[in-house]
C-alpha cells in the first residue's frame, strides 16, 4: 500500500513516460512501468502473485492457470488477426471458465468498439473481492494510433455483477 498504490500509482507512471516521450526527452536507463496484479491474494490465490512470479518464486504456469474461490478462469480474448477483422465473437472480450473448461459468462459485444458493452483490445483482468472485473485495454496501440488523426480511446473498463449468484 501507498499513496501511489494500484492504478494511481501506474497512471502516474504512464503519464510520466508519456510526458518524457512527447519532450523527447532520452533517459539514462530504461524506464519500466509495472502494474502487477493481485498483489493482495484476496481473489486468487497467493498474494503478490505477479511480483513474486516476476522475481521467480513461484511458477508461471501455475500462476497463469490460476482460479478464484469458486474454481473459475477469467480470460481476456484480444482482437484477431488482422484476416479475421469483423468476425463475430472473436477477440475483443473477457470469458470467465469453470475448471472443466464450460464457458459460464462472456462480457462484450459481437464486435469490437466503444460502447459500454464492447471492447477493442483487452490486455489485463483484475478481479476484486466483491467480484468487480476491472479490465485494461491497449486500445491506443492497437486501434487508436492507426486512425487519422490518430486519438485517444477507451482503455479502461469496469464490469460490476449484478447480484450474488
Amino acid at each position: 500500500g501507498g499513496k501511489y498504490d494500484g492504478v494511481l500509482g501506474v497512471l502516474a507512471g504512464l503519464e510520466v513516460v508519456r510526458t518524457l516521450n512527447d519532450l523527447n526527452i532520452e533517459t539514462k536507463r530504461p524506464i519500466l512501468v509495472v502494474n502487477w496484479t493481485n498483489e493482495e491474494g484476496s481473489r486468487f490465490p497467493p498474494a503478490m502473485m505477479a511480483s513474486a512470479g516476476y522475481a521467480g518464486i513461484y511458477d508461471s504456469k501455475n500462476l497463469l492457470a490460476a482460479t478464484d474461490h469458486k474454481g473459475n478462469i477469467f480470460i481476456a480474448e484480444q482482437g484477431p488477426p488482422p484476416v479475421q477483422y469483423g468476425v463475430k465473437n472473436l477477440g475483443h472480450s473477457v470469458g470467465i471458465w469453470d475448471r472443466d473448461g464450460n464457458l459460464l459468462q462472456r462480457l462484450g459485444a459481437e464486435l469490437p468498439g466503444e460502447e459500454p458493452d464492447q471492447f477493442l483490445w483487452p490486455h489485463s483482468i483484475s478481479v476484486d473481492s466483491k467480484g468487480r472485473i476491472f479490465v485494461a485495454e491497449v486500445s491506443y496501440v492497437e486501434v487508436g494510433r492507426t486512425l487519422n488523426p490518430p486519438r485517444e480511446m477507451t482503455s479502461f473498463r469496469v464490469w460490476e455483477p449484478l447480484s450474488n449468484n
